[in-house]
């Protein structure tokens, strides 16, 4: 049997290396099966479409994510950079979900949000202090200030150490 977080990934690798030279609308899910060397049996037995197989791969990529972060609910700047590491390691995947994922915005900025919410550190008060904002807005300029961070990284083809891109999120979030 397949492990499905592997063929999952395995999968996610494949569109990743199609997407350098195909839009995503031009790849079929047999282009992604030939590449990936699954049988399109095989993708459809877990995937009812390739738009399906997308959305539960991005959940599988954060999941391991969320990992990573909930071993320190601080977010104390190693375990940022160890997220940062995780990205840049899977860039050709990353760069995959966060620039060809369609509607990826709403998407990770609940994601942001949601593990902000449970950090020991952060709560809406502190964030309302900090930005001099009301609670929502402040949230909101702190979840934004992350991913406009990392976002510039992934596009600029991570150019900058994991170190640096957490100095700048550090800088960013005035926390």
């Amino acid at each position: 049997m397949i492990d499905r977080t592997d063929m999952n990934i395995g999968l996610l690798k494949s569109l990743s290396t199609l997407l350098t030279t195909k839009s995503l609308t031009q790849i079929s899910v047999n282009e992604i099966c030939k590449e990936t060397g699954l049988s399109r049996r095989t993708f459809y037995n877990y995937f009812s479409s390739k738009e399906d197989f997308l959305k539960n791969s991005i959940f599988i990529f954060l999941d391991d994510v969320t990992k990573i972060l909930y071993t320190d609910l601080s977010f104390s700047t190693p375990v940022i950079v160890e997220v940062l590491t995780y990205l840049q390691k899977n860039q050709d995947i990353t760069r995959a979900l966060a620039l060809h994922y369609p509607d990826n915005l709403p998407l990770i900025k609940e994601y942001v949000t949601d593990i902000a919410l449970c950090s020991k550190k952060i709560n809406k008060q502190k964030l309302k202090e900090a930005y001099q904002l009301p609670e929502n807005f402040a949230l909101n300029v702190y979840v934004i200030s992350i991913i406009s961070v990392v976002f510039v990284w992934i596009r600029t083809g991570f150019h900058e150490s994991p170190e640096e891109i957490a100095t700048y999120i550090k800088a960013a979030v005035k926390l």
